[in-house]
């Protein structure tokens, strides 16, 4: 009986160890998939990405052709399609940080419930938190490593969000060069 209980608190605890390598890293890379499904729509739309998140909310984003790029002064979104980069001074640099950030942020914005010990939890933001982060969202481990696998929540539209986790790496370092704003000569820049 208590070899049964040892081996789920040990699993319950891989999550906690995922939880804090992220939030401990400088800086933390993903590479994912981004699945929404709409229903309004009837389509399910992926797209492949990365991920570039530094512990003091800088982030680099790529989502398709697309980035997203946030120095803590200035948020950059770039169009491939339109070949315009739109740059935003940001007056609340926390509140555009944790709607990318939250991902390495768990324990600080959200409480943890179990689904099944080791594999599946479900957050739930915490009372007070005023952020556009999700309200609630299911975490996937991955059952072979110390990584997350997929999260799932429901985006404002209500439509579901499904991130599927290719690779993940945390470093005790940050590569500087992937917060500076480096677009094609021939961009159109937008400044609001």
């Amino acid at each position: 009986m208590w070899l049964i209980y040892l081996s789920a608190s040990a699993a319950a605890d891989r999550f906690d160890i995922i939880k804090q390598q992220l939030a401990q890293a400088a800086c933390t890379r993903f590479e994912f998939v981004s699945i929404i499904e709409s229903e309004i729509f009837d389509a399910t739309d992926s797209a492949a990405g990365t991920a570039y998140i530094a512990r003091d909310g800088r982030f680099n984003v790529t989502l398709g052709e697309d980035r997203y790029l946030f120095d803590l002064r200035f948020l950059y979104s770039y169009s491939a399609e339109n070949n315009q980069v739109v740059i935003e001074k940001v007056s609340d640099q926390a509140q555009v940080s944790r709607e990318i950030s939250f991902i390495t942020r768990l324990d600080e914005l959200y409480e943890t419930h179990t689904i099944r010990p080791g594999k599946s939890y479900r957050l739930l933001k915490k009372p007070g938190e005023k952020s556009d982060i999700p309200d609630s969202v299911t975490i996937f481990i991955a059952p072979d490593s110390l990584q997350l696998e997929r999260l799932e929540y429901l985006d404002i539209n209500e439509e579901r969000n499904v991130i599927v986790i290719r690779k993940q790496q945390t470093g005790k370092d940050c590569d500087k060069k992937q917060f500076e704003p480096a677009f094609p000569d021939s961009v159109e820049r937008i400044r609001l």
